[in-house]
């Protein structure tokens, strides 16, 4: 059974949105439902130049559009089933709306248990940017989210490599609800897993006269309950058959997340998560690895009270 059942794959009809593509090949299966959505927005009226010359200005432009790129969609979408090797030809919904809660909703309808979306792209449609609607769709949706961010002239195989699975986590019950989605993923995948913990030396020592106090005593104690704190959440993921490192570092999360990672990692992490060292959030860390990490970040959605 694939982790995910139906995938939904968000387009602004610009190539840089496609180069979500591999990866979809990738974690797709042959049961998996792949629906393609591209959102038109409602311009009232203020149809981009390159749309009024090419259909010329009328009450209905938004709706001409939106029917064009129905027909342009639905047959390259018969192309996508031949480069990207899936079992079926996507699905395919143009709907006419605001893009952000266009896509929520349509994850909704179609029953979605992931959202694709690029960090940015441009689509004709009054060139509405993709990326800031990632960002709202990240901050709302109740299931995952893969972001990948495309590079201009970019070379997009058929399939994503994916070598590893990083999984960022802070001390918290918030944060390891990544884990049995990852564990899942790195079985169907057949790639091993690796725990990080991001270790701040400003969040757990006493400031004194603008001075940190840094008794070596305490950063050894500190690193070590890390590290056994890793060791515990290891064991369970590597008694299912997993391969499984661990990796405990002194720095700020971004700083050790990005650094750590590549463009054949893919990085998993809860889209809040609460530490015990001044309740660093995981969320924060999340929305600055989305916009400038060259791997592609898992967003598994948490909420408090959970």
């Amino acid at each position: 059974m694939p982790v995910f059942k139906t995938i939904l794959v968000t387009l602004d009809g610009s190539s840089l949105s496609e180069q979500s593509f591999p990866y979809v090949s990738t974690f797709a299966q042959d049961d998996s439902k792949i629906v393609l959505l591209q959102v038109v927005p409602e311009l009232h009226g203020n149809v981009a130049t390159e749309i009024d010359l090419e259909y010329g200005w009328s009450q209905q432009a938004e709706e001409v559009v939106a029917s064009k790129t129905r027909s342009d969609l639905e047959a390259h979408a018969k192309d996508l089933k031949e480069t990207y090797a899936f079992a079926e030809v996507p699905a395919v919904r143009v709907i006419l709306g605001d893009p952000a809660a266009t896509i929520l909703e349509t994850a909704q309808h179609v029953r979605a248990d992931l959202i694709v979306m690029t960090t940015r792209g441009q689509g004709a449609a009054k060139r509405f940017i993709l990326g800031s609607v990632t960002d709202r769709v990240t901050h709302h949706s109740t299931i995952p989210v893969l972001v990948v961010r495309p590079e201009d002239n970019a070379f997009v195989g058929p399939r994503a490599s994916i070598r590893r699975i990083i999984v960022p986590l802070d001390g918290s019950a918030l944060a390891e609800n990544a884990l049995p989605m990852a564990s899942a993923l790195a079985q169907q995948l057949g790639v091993p897993i690796l725990l990080a913990r991001a270790l701040q030396l400003s969040m757990i020592m006493p400031v004194v006269a603008g001075t940190l106090l840094v008794p070596q005593e305490s950063t050894d104690e500190t690193f070590q309950l890390a590290t056994d704190y890793l060791s515990t959440a290891r064991q369970p993921l590597v008694n299912k058959g997993l391969t499984v490192a661990t990796l405990t570092e002194w720095g700020t999360p971004f700083d050790v997340i990005d650094g750590i990672s590549g463009a054949e990692d893919l990085i998993m992490l809860t889209s809040h998560g609460r530490g015990g060292f001044k309740r660093w959030l995981l969320g924060s860390v999340a929305d600055k690895l989305m916009h400038s990490s060259s791997a592609p970040v898992l967003l598994v959605p948490v909420r408090t009270g959970d």
